[in-house]
């Protein structure tokens, strides 16, 4: 695949695509990469290092794993495990897609929400109720009124929504024993658990729901599992060491 360096800019460096593996001329595709990044391109070729598309794609390529496990109500993969070797098979860096927001959906049901209106007898523009409702424009106090009756009487119900992902992974490292025997500074899954247990009970303190006792169990109880594993090692003399 040949590439076309178009321009560069902010530190990082602008690549055209302009034929594929067989020579054929394909569609044109920009992607943005640092020069490191450019330079392992040209060392390693295309095939083995993935540069992300301008447009949002989220592509992998034999060293990028797109796991195929959702965050629930989503159906869109938003993890990529990198494999930075063979032995562990991407166990160690990750990029995370960021949640930008929840998206709702909503059902309407107009004719009771025109019933209601006339009755009130306020003016109705459908479109704009809908819109103002979603907070697609901003309305007067009149007509938020006329919403909040709405959901109160059940006019105007959520049915469901969806997750709406950023474009850009947020990358994720786990601390890693290198075979040099040194360490590449990272994070510790119990650290991480560690994160959640400090993080739920603050949320659940505003939002109470009846699972967080359950959920708050097994998260422990995780890091308790660590914690004797880690301790069995230290028994062994293999704490830290690549060893079983």
């Amino acid at each position: 695949m040949e590439l076309k360096v178009e321009n560069s800019a902010n530190g990082q460096v602008t690549l055209h695509f302009v034929k594929d593996l067989q020579g054929q001329l394909q569609q044109a595709k920009s992607f943005c990469a640092t020069p490191e990044m450019f330079k392992e391109i040209i060392e390693k070729g295309w095939d083995n290092v993935l540069v992300k598309q301008v447009n949002g794609g989220f592509d992998t390529a034999p060293d990028r794993v797109l796991l195929d496990t959702c965050v629930f109500p989503s159906n869109e993969p938003s993890i990529v495990c990198i494999i930075t070797d063979e032995k562990f098979d991407g166990a160690h860096d990750y990029e995370i897609k960021p949640m930008l927001r929840f998206q709702p959906e909503y059902q309407y049901d107009f004719a009771a929400i025109e019933d209601l209106f006339r009755k009130e007898m306020k003016f109705l523009h459908m479109q704009a109720l809908v819109e103002e409702h979603q907070g697609v424009i901003k309305g007067n106090e009149h007509t938020a009124e006329m919403i909040k009756k709405c959901v109160d009487l059940g006019y105007i119900k959520q049915i469901g929504g969806h997750t709406v992902y950023g474009l850009e992974g947020m990358p994720l490292t786990f601390v890693k024993r290198l075979p040099n025997g040194t360490f590449r500074p990272g994070l510790q899954t119990e650290q991480l658990l560690l994160v959640i247990e400090d993080r739920h009970p603050k949320l659940n303190a505003e939002f109470p729901a009846e699972e967080h006792d359950e959920f708050m169990y097994h998260i422990r109880a995780a890091r308790e599992c660590l914690e004797r594993r880690f301790r069995k090692r230290l028994d062994r003399g293999v704490a830290g060491e690549h060893k079983a």
